[in-house]
């Protein structure tokens, strides 16, 4: 939900020289339509599901970054399949910042078009309170608010190349 994962993404793929792979970009190529037409053409069950079934075909990248949206882990068991396959990273940023990015963004997130900016920051503080449980179990959690993007890709980069194993979460 706004904190940076594709742009991050993309970063973090190339200084560590691995293909990158947004996840709802690949969705929107296999269903030859957008996000927001999807969640309000066929529902949010039915976005979950390919959503789910999508990341999952992606098990043989091994080398590869993939940003996932932001409710990816908090369905279809999505955190704990994303943790036996790779090493998750959750970018915490502050809700404030989050409603700021998101402002700029709202017609394109089909979950926040019927929001005004008065409520925007109420609903985006509901929202990581669902989430954030699931979000924890990351197995890096990034304070992300306000930093530029290549100083966040080193930084986990020597996080992950420090980190042998990453069997817990380790905050960066």
């Amino acid at each position: 939900m706004a904190s940076g994962k594709s742009t991050l993404g993309k970063e973090l793929a190339d200084l560590m020289q691995r293909t990158f792979i947004d996840l709802d970009e690949l969705i929107e190529k296999k269903e030859n339509t957008s996000v927001t037409n999807i969640f309000s053409l066929k529902g949010e069950d039915y976005f979950r599901e390919i959503e789910s079934a999508t990341l999952k075909s992606l098990s043989n990248f091994s080398n590869a970054v993939i940003a996932t949206g932001g409710g990816t882990p908090c369905f279809q068991d999505g955190i704990h399949w994303m943790n036996k396959h790779g090493i998750t990273v959750y970018l915490n940023v502050s809700p404030t910042v989050l409603k700021h990015r998101l402002s700029l963004e709202r017609s394109h997130r089909p979950l926040l078009e019927s929001y005004k900016d008065e409520t925007l920051l109420d609903y985006i503080i509901f929202k990581l309170s669902e989430r954030e449980p699931f979000y924890m179990q990351a197995k890096l959690i990034v304070a992300a608010d306000n930093i530029a993007a290549p100083l966040l890709a080193q930084a986990i980069r020597n996080t992950i190349s420090d980190s042998s194993h990453l069997n817990g979460a380790t905050d960066v």
